[in-house]
């Protein structure tokens, strides 16, 4: 197993925006030093109630911190975007990382989102899957033609090559078969979302893998976003974790996301039910056990989130420094 840190980057509307941003950059530098393989910054706009940063410009200020860990997004909303502007952003990043930049890319199901980007959402598959193949096709350095409202490219090639070549890897995201298998098709690894749970994330590995075997080529890799908080005990991870993880989640029912999730993963449930193969949270045996059941179903790259809004700074780098010495070791040979 390799494990990533994934930054929260959404804050309260009064919390001060340049400090917290120094602490990811704390965070960062502590996760590379206690054992961590990456660090992750997701996407999101109009977040209200919370403050969110943009992740790319995040993940270009993190990379010096960043030395030696992967650097990546999980995910990019990749229907919202130009993809002649998102593949030279790509290619700066992957440059910025010294060659360690993974492109996770997901659908997007924010109303509030799409109608600010003038996408409408029943075009969000159909630009997903065009972006993908445009950026792909740029950052190798091929002559692009592709014609769009919002982006016309007559026989362009893209000079601001990627470190990586051909290029840095891509990780589809979703929380269906559908997506697992489209995954299997067009990227070098699936992304599994923070929002299914355990019965799920067996489906969707199993649908993922027989995808690939039908294409006659080998899985890529398999990472999965997680809710994470651990502590010297359980009842103390819990007392600190759930005030600012069940307001986080009472938010996010409230965006709308229960629907676009199978029925099995829905979230408009009693807190005690939603925690339910979802969130990791206990003391360092308890977190091993439920990581353990994790790579047992075929996840090879947990990327996993220790602050919600409100978490104070200091409980987040205890749970990082713990998690690096107590855990990370004992998962490695997973």
């Amino acid at each position: 197993m390799k494990f990533g840190l994934w930054l929260a980057a959404q804050y309260g509307v009064d919390e001060p925006i340049s400090q917290r941003l120094d602490e990811c950059a704390e965070q960062v530098r502590l996760a590379r030093d206690v054992g961590f393989d990456g660090v992750f910054v997701g996407e999101r706009y109009l977040g209200a109630p919370f403050r969110f940063v943009n992740g790319l410009l995040l993940l270009a200020r993190l990379c010096p911190d960043a030395r030696g860990l992967d650097v990546g997004t999980s995910a990019v909303l990749l229907p919202l975007h130009n993809p002649a502007r998102l593949s030279e952003e790509i290619a700066t990043l992957d440059a910025l990382s010294h060659g360690r930049f993974i492109a996770g890319v997901a659908l997007g199901y924010r109303e509030v989102e799409f109608a600010a980007f003038g996408v409408a959402q029943d075009q969000r598959l159909r630009r997903l899957l065009d972006n993908l193949a445009v950026v792909r096709a740029l950052l190798r350095g091929e002559a692009v033609t592709f014609e769009r409202a919002d982006c016309v490219l007559r026989d362009v090639t893209l000079l601001n090559r990627p470190v990586q070549q051909p290029h840095p890897p891509f990780w589809v995201g979703g929380n269906n078969v559908q997506a697992a298998r489209r995954a299997a098709v067009r990227a070098e690894g699936l992304a599994l979302s923070g929002r299914s749970t355990l019965g799920t994330i067996r489906e969707l590995v199993a649908a993922y893998r027989a995808r690939c075997a039908e294409l006659g080529r080998a899985p890529g890799v398999i990472a999965l976003n997680r809710e994470v908080y651990v502590a010297a005990d359980r009842a103390t991870a819990w007392r600190e974790a759930r005030p600012a993880l069940e307001e986080k989640y009472r938010t996010v029912v409230g965006w709308g996301q229960d629907r676009i999730l199978p029925e099995a993963d829905k979230m408009d449930v009693p807190f005690e039910q939603l925690v339910q193969g979802r969130f990791v949270v206990g003391d360092p045996d308890d977190c091993v056990a439920e990581l353990t059941r994790y790579a047992e179903a075929g996840v090879g790259y947990p990327i996993v989130r220790f602050q919600w809004p409100g978490l104070p700074h200091e409980r987040v780098l205890e749970a990082i420094s713990l998690f690096g010495r107590d855990v990370i070791p004992r998962l490695r040979a997973c």
